[in-house]
């Protein structure tokens, strides 16, 4: 064909093209061709058929593939292997409760970080979703049709790996009932947890409710005049009504003094109690008997006997030492409910004053309100402490907390603290209830 070359022909071509009279007998004749080099082609194909480039092709897409599908598997056995699938069951709550959402946080005591990973409207029966396999906290928040909070939360820790019985965790709400019937308190469910400064493994058998904040003043007044009048309640067994009772005789014979003369009793007492790293036997004025109530959003200062009697009034009891701190520790072992690290900013507990500055004093209950325990508690430790029951029964009066009168290292989610005198010469403590079953 036109495109095609017959090289044999062609060579003889060009030596038939030459003279051979040119060539001197005994001499030999060398062609040599220049110019760009010749290719040979079938059928005049100019570079590679189509055949060769389909194959090509194909080898390159299926190479793609490859590491896509590489990188996809990759991908997916690092999310099996760093998340758990969890299955949260509503037992009812959207039958009864409006605006319910679940939000789940990743936390990092170390730092007393904390960062959202999951926010979802609750909806339906259940939730599912996958979590990272990592420290965290779920809490369910609605509104309720008595427009008072509960706080259902779930500390959990999840461990990385491969293993099927790992990859899958149910976790249950109390049903819709059992919410209803718990106002303004938290839900603390059967779970394992680290107990104790040398952080111990502990197993919590049975669920329970526990109050998320103590009573106001305010509040809890009244409560006390009707304990008073129903004869379960005497005013020497009380702080706010012997206070309330020598606070009207002082203003009575006009020796209002006597007030300023306590709170430095108080302050002095405190001073000497921080610096022996010791509870405070008193306030000041239980001691000169003035007498003078804290704020009325302030929480209610009790005696050890006012508190058991307060907490049976509203069909509750004191909590062990051990429910209190399941409850506002969580399940990771921190050392204050957010976290490891001392932080002033996130609860009353001042320290000792330095001089000239305003002398620390109790709060109102609310002043932190965003600080919350892993399981929804607030104002738990520094401010006023509160009362617990000793499971190992070594004191008959006992309260967890601190208050503001401790050092930050004093005021954790695991300290037990004595009261050795009678219940007229205390701390300012509280009182935090759980529910009887």
């Amino acid at each position: 064909k036109a495109d095609s070359v017959d090289l044999v022909r062609a060579v003889a071509d060009v030596a038939d093209a030459l003279s051979p009279d040119t060539v001197i007998q005994g001499q030999a004749v060398t062609y040599r061709m220049s110019g760009p080099s010749l290719r040979l082609a079938r059928n005049g194909a100019d570079g590679p058929s189509v055949r060769d480039k389909t194959v090509a092709r194909i080898r390159n897409g299926l190479l793609v593939l490859g590491a896509v599908a590489a990188a996809v598997l990759i991908a997916g056995g690092w999310f099996y292997w760093s998340h758990v699938l969890v299955d949260l069951d509503l037992n009812g709550l959207t039958a009864v409760a409006k605006g319910g959402a679940l939000v789940g946080t990743v936390e990092d005591p170390s730092s007393n970080g904390s960062r959202p990973f999951l926010t979802r409207k609750l909806a339906g029966g259940q939730v599912r979703f996958w979590a990272p396999a990592d420290d965290l906290i779920l809490r369910v928040s609605a509104d309720y049709p008595d427009g008072e909070p509960r706080a259902l939360s779930f500390p959990i820790k999840l461990a990385h790996g491969f293993r099927p019985s790992e990859k899958a965790m149910r976790l249950a709400l109390p049903t819709a009932a059992e919410v209803l019937a718990h106002p303004g308190m938290a839900y603390v469910p059967r779970t394992a947890w680290i107990h104790g400064r040398e952080r111990q493994a502990q197993l919590n058998a049975e669920s329970f409710w526990i109050d998320i904040a103590p009573p106001t003043t305010e509040a809890y007044e009244p409560i006390a005049e009707r304990l008073l009048a129903a004869g379960k309640l005497k005013p020497d067994n009380s702080f706010l009504l012997t206070a309330r009772g020598r606070s009207a005789a002082i203003d009575a014979v006009g020796l209002g003094q006597v007030r300023t003369l306590n709170k430095d009793l108080g302050d002095i007492f405190g001073v000497i109690a921080a610096g022996a790293n010791q509870t405070v036997e008193a306030p000041g004025d239980i001691v000169v008997g003035g007498g003078k109530l804290p704020c009325s959003a302030c929480p209610a200062v009790m005696t050890r006997l006012e508190a058991e009697v307060y907490c049976q009034s509203q069909r509750k009891r004191l909590p062990s030492d051990l429910e209190w701190e399941l409850a506002v520790r969580g399940v990771d072992g921190r050392v204050y409910p957010w976290g490891d690290r001392f932080d002033g900013r996130r609860a009353n507990v001042p320290g000792l004053p330095e001089k000239g500055a305003v002398s620390p004093a109790l709060q109102p209950v609310m002043a932190y309100p965003k600080e919350r325990s892993p399981f929804g508690l607030i104002d738990t430790v520094g401010n006023a402490g509160d009362w617990v029951t000793n499971a190992s029964g070594s004191y008959e009066r006992v309260y967890m907390g601190a208050t503001y009168r401790y050092n930050p290292e004093d005021a954790t989610a695991f300290r037990l603290l004595p009261v050795t005198d009678s219940d007229y010469v205390f701390q300012e403590i509280t009182a935090r209830c759980v529910a009887v079953k």
